[in-house]
């Protein structure tokens, strides 16, 4: 999507978002290091399955 909706990553901890077309990115924060893992383990799941895409690479023929 060419401006991923972050608003639903709304922890906190949650320092900064990225406001870039066609990218998606936050930084946490927090003196506690548990509570950066659990959110970092939760986030990438859900960055996985909402911003990812992925596509076969097309045979052009060529070589490049």
């Amino acid at each position: 999507m060419e401006w991923p909706d972050l608003s639903t990553y709304d922890a906190p901890e949650v320092a900064w978002r990225m406001e870039k077309p066609w990218h998606a990115g936050l930084i946490v924060r927090s003196p506690d290091a548990t509570r950066v893992q659990a959110l970092l383990n939760e986030y990438k799941e859900r960055f996985a399955s909402e911003f990812v895409a992925t596509g076969e690479v097309l045979e052009t023929g060529r070589n490049v």
